[in-house]
């Protein structure tokens, strides 16, 4: 018994100790953080930086083991009151409370503001632009002024000639590296919902579900290519960018392997190559991307400016001896990079988007006492027409920002709004209460980031001809849907059929209900079929609901293997509450011919 007492006390007190120390760790690095980003970095800290990573091991392993072995000499008093502490560290550091709040907590802001990127596509007077978009680590807008000296002269300089959105706010979910770009691909919040069976799966959340911005692009016939100078292993930034429509995908380990000449002398901090050599690198992909006469997606992230082990390139001069030196050296490298794109011939069709993943986490060591600071963002080149509209936004916003500046345009994607547009942001419309938002549940959320839901279930879903489709089977037929009122709430159908359909035109019959805006005038729902445009269902209250209606079409090649995706997109707006989906209680696609209407 006393064995067992003494083993208790010992693994006990090493655990909380181990707990306690990594709370200190992350309280002097990064400050406050959440419990679901704990999991999701812990699982995925290969490519960390060595700093960072073996002062974690090493004081871990070490203080803790002090800390058991001290509390056998200990009295019970002393044991419950250090245990308290370490406990307590713990659940400030990571917000054990906030947590369980959210988790009991659910939320249905993605019910009322999502936007389906699926009618997201090129204007019919739109040409296909290139787009490359620099994220350089940590970059804030607030370094223009930093106690009366411009750490990035060149840079503010371009965003003044261009295009810069001031407002910025940063969220909760969207305040490291691949959150932050997560969020500005996607428009969503990057977390895990942890309360599914499929726990591993959700700590490498890629949102398989989700559409986002290099979809579009990828499905629009870009060419797509994603660089790092640091890892892609860390943070499982591989499995996103390779999820989301990145035909290649190069860090710090696939440079060296793919460019050893180059690479072999290109060490930089800790976390992976110098950006120098890196941009070099990405001026080649460019060339050879540019050679291809396709249009083409560049995603570039920098890392000299990493914290804590940030890294002065040396061909920069050191005028401070601290880290202003490494700010005014990424202003420089970006702004030559920038110079050199510009001096392309493919410029012209080229749009750039240049701007900070995310604030310096914790307090910024060139100005600490500075709390409301903002990312650094500006977009260069975009199509004509476009007026910047004063926003209060977030990265949520930069997906269909940057979408409209291609040429796409839309009314938002996802969570995002576009800042060229009048319509008010989330952060505008929730204020400080958008962040207590997502740290709540959603059923919503948790499909677009559960791998069994991947839209080709969906797709494989069979129906044939003239079949009727009834509510209780719709949920097989579309990856994203709400289930109240005897009725599936989606914005898209996807179904497979016989290959080789009967010449003519076949036509989906449907019968479902919808929300009016504003019951005086009718409600439009824009119809879509494997990105093709098909035509509008238009609806008034005066109509008896359900409502019926039919659109016909004729069958292209490219639908002849049988697979229709059909979409549906609305714009009503409720007490400032969008709906996008359309509540579907039966469908059935048929031959339009007189013996099956």
């Amino acid at each position: 018994m006393k064995f067992i007492k003494t083993a208790f006390i010992v693994v006990l007190f090493f655990v909380l100790a181990a707990l306690g120390t990594a709370s200190l760790l992350t309280l002097y690095f990064w400050g406050r953080t959440r419990l679901d980003y704990l999991l999701l970095y812990v699982n995925n800290t290969q490519g960390a930086g060595s700093f960072i990573k073996y002062t974690f091991i090493v004081c871990c392993t070490l203080f803790p083991a002090v800390i058991a072995a001290g509390a056998l000499w200990a009295g019970n008093k002393l044991r419950l009151a250090v245990g308290l502490l370490l406990a307590g560290l713990f659940i400030y550091t990571f917000q054990i409370d906030s947590f369980i709040t959210g988790k009991i907590s659910t939320t249905q802001i993605y019910e009322k503001e999502y936007i389906s990127p699926a009618n997201i596509n090129l204007s019919p007077e739109a040409t296909k632009r290139n787009l490359v978009v620099l994220y350089i680590e940590s970059l804030e807008a607030d370094y223009a002024d930093a106690d009366g000296i411009n750490l990035i002269p060149r840079l503010s300089a371009l965003a003044k000639e261009n295009y810069s959105f001031p407002g910025f706010y940063q969220l909760f979910y969207t305040d490291a590296t691949i959150s932050g770009q997560a969020a500005g691909m996607c428009g969503l919040p990057f977390k895990a919902e942890l309360d599914n069976n499929n726990l591993f799966s959700l700590l490498n959340n890629n949102l398989p579900n989700a559409r986002c911005l290099p979809d579009i692009l990828k499905e629009n016939g870009y060419n797509t290519y994603f660089i790092k100078s640091g890892s892609l292993s860390f943070a499982n930034t591989a499995g996103f960018v390779k999820e989301h429509g990145f035909d290649l995908a190069e860090g710090v380990d696939e440079l060296i392997r793919h460019y050893p000449g180059v690479t072999k002398k290109a060490a930089g901090n800790d976390w992976g190559i110098k950006d120098s050599v890196m941009y070099e690198i990405a001026k080649e992909k460019i060339l050879r991307l540019a050679a291809e006469n396709k249009p083409f997606l560049v995603m570039i992230t920098t890392v000299d400016t990493h914290e804590p082990t940030t890294f002065l390139d040396p061909s920069c001069p050191q005028k401070f001896g601290d880290k202003r030196d490494i700010v005014f050296c990424a202003d420089k490298m970006a702004a030559d990079f920038l110079d050199w794109l510009q001096k392309q011939d493919f410029y012209p069709e080229t749009t750039v988007l240049v701007l900070g993943d995310h604030i310096s986490i914790g307090k910024n060591s060139v100005y600490p006492e500075k709390t409301e600071r903002k990312i650094f963002n500006m977009i260069l080149n975009p199509v004509g027409g476009l007026i910047a509209q004063p926003h209060e936004w977030t990265t949520l916003d930069i997906a269909p920002t940057v979408l409209a500046a291609l040429g796409f345009d839309n009314n938002g994607m996802a969570l995002g709004r576009s800042l060229w547009k009048k319509e008010a942001t989330l952060k505008e419309k929730y204020g400080q209460k958008l962040d207590l938002e997502f740290n709540k549940n959603s059923d919503f959320y948790r499909r677009l980031q559960t791998p069994e839901n991947k839209e080709t279930k969906a797709e494989a879903a069979w129906a044939a001809l003239g079949k009727q489709i009834t509510a209780a089977e719709i949920k097989a037929y579309t990856p994203l849907f709400q289930e109240s009122m005897d009725t599936i709430w989606a914005d898209q159908l996807f179904l497979k059929t016989d290959p080789n359909p009967p010449a003519g035109r076949l036509c989906l019959e449907a019968e479902f209900i919808i929300f009016f805006a504003d019951t005086r005038k009718p409600e439009k729902i824009a119809i879509s079929l494997n990105g093709r445009p098909l035509g509008s269902w238009n609806i008034t209250a005066a109509e008896k609901a359900p409502f019926k209606r039919t659109i016909c079409f004729n069958v292209e090649n490219n639908e002849k293997n049988g697979l229709f995706k059909f979409s549906f997109q609305r714009d009503a707006t409720i007490t400032k509450l969008r709906f996008i989906s359309t509540g579907f209680r039966k469908f059935r696609l048929y031959p339009n011919d007189n013996n099956k209407k």
